[in-house]
């Protein structure tokens, strides 16, 4: 990879350049066998030239301050890893949902049924705060330049253990939560329970269905453009949204001052997923085990690999 950190934050760096590996290797694999099927999956050709050219100047700036400066190093890389996973289940996710497998709400309808939660429950409580959904509209759309945010701030703070930390978990959760809304798809609790049409006219336009349009459109097409800034998300379950809440307040869990603010922020984001991602319950259950996987053995997975990696090769003795 263009940088490989000097501190001892390595294994999280492996992990997080291992995860994007994955991502893009099964999402070329998406892509094979959609050609395979007859589906007709291209590339915009000027828009992928400037992505190539703008992730290619940055991946330059982070090899170049490499020595000189650290931290920006460090900015520019980790925010180029965190593109570069992005891009890649984008299509992972928009290329299999062409794929039109059954959806699953059925049965995520059912989990949620056995917690005793409801989706409309919240929603029901929700809309009697004025201020209350705005609020947590604001807050969903600001989870990911927050991400980002934390990630420039802690790199410039020359916390790089957290650093590679955070891109591990993000590239680890982006991609089991990509590939499991492709072979599980759901349109969501919203649409799958008339929440939309019964309570849609109190909330933030959008809510809950916002991703809708583009699914139901990838999964009766035949042909797809892939556009690398126009890629979206469309996962369900687990939700990604309650991952990368996660991920981001457990960056800051060192920083006395802003651990708290954090964790209230990033509260209010995982609050935000029911009303306006319109999750089921099971689905904020489901993001949460996949970030406590990456979290709490991420590491030791990255060590293992390291240590297979960095093992001197012995050879037999000749006969």
């Amino acid at each position: 990879m263009f940088f490989v950190p000097k501190s001892g934050s390595t294994e999280q760096f492996v992990s997080a350049a291992v995860w994007l590996a994955i991502t893009a290797i099964v999402g070329t694999a998406v892509v094979l066998t959609a050609w395979e099927y007859g589906l007709h999956v291209g590339v915009h050709p000027r828009q992928t030239a400037i992505a190539a050219a703008e992730l290619s100047a940055a991946a330059s700036v982070a090899m170049l301050c490499r020595n000189a400066a650290p931290r920006c190093s460090a900015a520019v890389g980790s925010s180029l890893i965190l593109v570069l996973g992005a891009m890649a289940a984008g299509i992972l996710g928009s290329v299999g949902q062409m794929f039109p497998l059954p959806f699953v709400d059925d049965s995520l309808a059912a989990a949620d049924e056995l917690l005793r939660l409801q989706t409309a429950d919240v929603v029901r409580v929700v809309i009697q705060f004025r201020g209350g959904p705005p609020i947590l509209a604001m807050l969903y759309e600001l989870a990911t330049p927050m991400l980002f945010v934390s990630t420039l701030a802690l790199s410039c703070l020359g916390r790089f253990e957290r650093v590679w930390e955070l891109c591990a978990a993000f590239t680890f959760c982006i991609f089991l939560a990509t590939l499991t809304s492709v072979l599980f798809p759901a349109a969501g609790a919203f649409e799958h329970s008339g929440i939309a049409a019964q309570y849609g006219a109190h909330l933030p336009g959008g809510s809950g269905v916002y991703h809708l349009r583009m699914l139901y459109s990838l999964r009766s097409a035949s042909e797809l453009t892939i556009d690398p800034f126009a890629l979206r998300g469309m996962v369900t379950f687990p939700s990604f949204h309650t991952a990368m809440a996660l991920m981001t307040a457990a960056a800051w869990r060192d920083d006395p001052n802003l651990r708290g603010p954090m964790m209230i922020w990033n509260a209010g984001v995982i609050a935000s997923t029911i009303p306006i991602g319109g999750h089921y319950f099971v689905d904020l259950l489901g993001g949460a085990v996949t970030w406590a996987l990456i979290q709490y053995l991420g590491r030791s997975w990255a060590s293992a690999l390291c240590s297979n990696m960095l093992a001197p090769r012995t050879q037999p003795l000749p006969a």
